[in-house]
């Protein structure tokens, strides 16, 4: 559990006014720390990249997050995110979902959502999918738009699954839940899996992503991808000290001082000769 120390940090980090922590839970405040969360925290994997290893602590995750203000991904910030909205006064439970390669769904505990009660109705909270939603999705309501993406919650059999489409395209699943509340322990074995199997998208390329007012920002081994009202353009990054550079303006990161050469590398970034 937070303390009222670490609420009040947590709501810095997120740049939310600290009196939202005293206000009674409604579905206005949700959707504001939803959004928030999601324009200031990014959803990064880059330790399992500079072989970090991710620990599901709280103390270590708030130090990683808040204190160093780093983002992370499903396991890290949604679970974290978790505790803020309990300690700000929700009813919030831990769901696991599988997420789709095509139509076919992946295993059990693939990704860590929330699912949040508040004025007598249900929500999906999820701030650690990437390119995803930015504001609560409630269940069992119509079809929400975002940005120009059209999300919905259908039912299927005992399960729910979260679909989106954009303009003149067809709905696509991107993962199936049940309602059944887990304990973090639960999600441990994932955790690591994703970390270091080759199996595991995660182990495949490195990505730093978060959400603006009018699109998203993306690192991907070793481009800079800006989209913004549907408009996209992308830039190499030549070099580490490029790197951190965009990390930092634009993400508000930065990475430790003894990061090496070979784990730039491992970032999608070859040309590190050019940083002079």
């Amino acid at each position: 559990m937070l303390s009222n120390g670490q609420v009040e940090q947590y709501l810095n980090r997120i740049n939310v006014d600290i009196k939202l922590r005293k206000a009674l839970p409604s579905i206005a405040t949700l959707i504001a720390l939803h959004q928030s969360h999601m324009q200031r925290v990014p959803f990064e994997n880059l330790d399992i990249h500079l072989g970090n290893k991710i620990t599901l602590s709280l103390p270590l995750l708030f130090e990683k997050i808040v204190i160093n203000k780093r983002g992370g991904f499903c396991y890290e910030v949604n679970y974290l995110f978790a505790q803020l909205l309990s300690a700000c006064g929700f009813k919030v439970s831990l769901l696991s979902a599988q997420v789709f390669d095509d139509d076919i769904p992946g295993r059990e505990f693939d990704h860590l959502l929330l699912l949040v009660e508040c004025e007598g109705c249900f929500f999906i909270s999820d701030v650690g999918f990437g390119d995803s939603f930015i504001s609560p999705i409630e269940l069992d309501s119509v079809p929400d738009e975002q940005l120009g993406c059209m999300y919905k919650v259908t039912i299927q059999h005992d399960k729910y699954v979260l679909s989106h489409k954009k303009t003149d395209e067809k709905w696509l699943a991107q993962y199936i839940f049940s309602l059944t509340p887990q304990k973090i322990e639960a999600f441990k074995e994932m955790c690591e899996f994703q970390q270091t199997s080759s199996e595991s998208s995660f182990t495949q390329k490195s990505v730093c992503s978060i959400a603006t007012k009018s699109g998203r920002l993306t690192i991907s081994n070793g481009k800079f991808i800006e989209t913004s009202n549907g408009i996209r353009s992308e830039t190499l990054i030549t070099s580490s000290k490029h790197y951190q550079q965009i990390l930092l303006r634009h993400f508000g990161m930065t990475l430790p001082d003894n990061t090496s050469f070979p784990q730039w590398n491992k970032l999608g970034i070859t040309a590190v000769g050019n940083d002079c």
